[in-house]
Order: C-alpha cells, then structure tokens, then sequence
C-alpha cells in the first residue's frame, strides 16, 4: 500500500476535519459530534474512541497521542465517524507510521 498521509511516531498528531458542509443545505455543520478509531493491518484497534474537538465555523480535530505504539513503517486506517443531527458520516483514509526527520 502507499500512503501519503503520515503517521508521527512518538508526536502528537492533529487530524483535521475542515470546513464540514452540509451538502444538502450547503451550511457549514457546526454542534457535530465524532470520535476517531485508529486499527493496524490486521484490523486491531491501537487507539480508540478519540472525541473530535470543535474549532467554529464546520472546523475539528483529533488529537492522535504522541505515546501511542506504533511501528515504523506500517500501515494504519483512520476510522472516522461524525455525528450531526440524523446525519452520520463515515470517513477513512489510510497512514503510514514514520519517524519525524525534521525534514520536508
């Protein structure tokens, strides 16, 4: 698998949901609820259950703890799901785990 999103090993990571949109409406959603579950390879949960953080104006965040185990070079799925009103909405998206070089 390749990924180009990027998993920190030992760093605190910031996961953003940016300007969340009612599709329907076309109204930025705000009030939305969430949590983040984050699986390795074989489907086994390393983290679970991190709450979204709301920002204003359809903007969150995760924190993805900078103490969780992970290994260098493997691959996790982010499981996303976002409450609003009768609304839910799933999003998932694959990262690797590398270590922070301090280089672009």
């Amino acid at each position: 698998m390749s990924c180009n999103q990027l998993l920190y090993i030992g760093s605190t990571v910031l996961v953003w949901i940016t300007t969340l949109t009612d599709g329907v409406a076309d109204t930025l959603v705000t009030g939305a609820t969430g949590v983040m579950n984050v699986v390795d390879s074989d489907g086994v949960a390393v983290e679970s259950a991190i709450a979204m953080v709301e920002v204003g104006g359809g903007d969150y965040y995760f924190v993805f703890a900078a103490n969780t185990d992970l290994t260098e070079n493997d691959d996790y799925t982010l499981q996303i799901t976002i409450t609003s009103g009768t609304n839910t909405r799933y999003v998932q998206f694959d990262a690797q785990a590398v270590y922070d070089t301090g280089t672009p």
